[in-house]
C-alpha cells in the first residue's frame, strides 16, 4: 500500500518562487495551486523583463532571436514542467497531462499541413530533402509507355 502525498499547503510569492528552485527537477510530491500560479506570474513576469532587455540592447538588429529572453526560458523550463506535473499530482493526475499543451498547441499546424494539397500522382514531380534538410519538389523525367511506343513507330518510318 502506498503511502499518501502530503497536502500541499498554500505559498506566498517569494516562498513559492524559492520552493521551486529548491525544487528544480522534481517532479514527485504534490503543489499548492498558489505555487503554481506564483510561478506561472514569476515566469510571465521575467519573460517580459527580459524581452525588454532584449529590445534595448538589441533593438532590430537580431533577426528573431532574442539571447536573454531564450537562456531565460531555456532555464525556467524545467521547473515549470516540474510545478506543473506536481500541481496536476495534487489534483489526482498524472504529470504527462501537462504535455497536451503541446499536442493542443500543434494541432492548427498539423491541420494546415493536412490540408495542404499533396503532390499529384503521375505529375513527374517527386519530394526531395536538400541539404539544408528542407523539402523541396523536383521534377523528374518520366517515361509514359503510350509516349515510349508512339516515338518507337515514329523512328521505325
Amino acid at each position: 500500500m502506498t503511502k499518501p502525498a502530503p497536502i500541499a499547503q498554500p505559498m506566498e510569492f517569494t516562498e513559492a518562487i524559492a520552493h521551486c528552485f529548491r525544487h528544480y527537477a522534481v517532479f514527485r510530491g504534490t503543489a499548492s495551486r498558489s505555487e503554481y500560479w506564483w510561478w506561472f506570474l514569476f515566469s510571465f513576469l521575467v519573460g517580459c523583463a527580459t524581452g525588454i532587455i532584449d529590445s534595448v540592447y538589441f533593438g532590430d538588429e537580431i533577426d528573431g532571436t532574442s539571447p536573454f529572453s531564450a537562456l531565460t526560458n531555456l532555464a525556467l523550463l524545467l521547473p515549470g514542467l516540474a510545478v506543473g506535473a506536481r500541481r496536476l499530482h495534487n489534483i489526482g493526475k498524472s504529470g504527462w497531462w501537462q504535455l497536451i499543451f503541446f499536442t493542443i498547441v500543434l494541432i492548427p499546424l498539423l491541420f494546415w499541413w493536412f490540408t495542404r494539397p499533396g503532390i499529384p500522382q503521375g505529375s513527374g514531380a517527386e519530394v526531395q530533402i536538400n541539404a539544408e534538410g528542407d523539402a523541396e519538389m523536383v521534377e523528374t523525367q518520366r517515361v509514359d509507355s503510350t509516349t515510349a511506343d508512339s516515338t518507337d513507330s515514329k523512328q521505325n518510318d
